[in-house]
């Protein structure tokens, strides 16, 4: 019982970072393309 729990308890955890995630690929996405943009400017 104990080993079922701790799956159980990381898999909650597990889904935070993954709400996280796109919320977080939306800003990076940006800068990602500004970074981009940058670069082929400069190049």
């Amino acid at each position: 019982k104990p080993a079922a729990k701790k799956p159980a308890a990381k898999k909650p955890a597990a889904k935070k970072p993954a709400a996280k995630k796109p919320a977080a690929k939306k800003p990076a996405a940006k800068k990602f393309t500004a970074k981009t943009k940058r670069k082929t400017n400069k190049t």
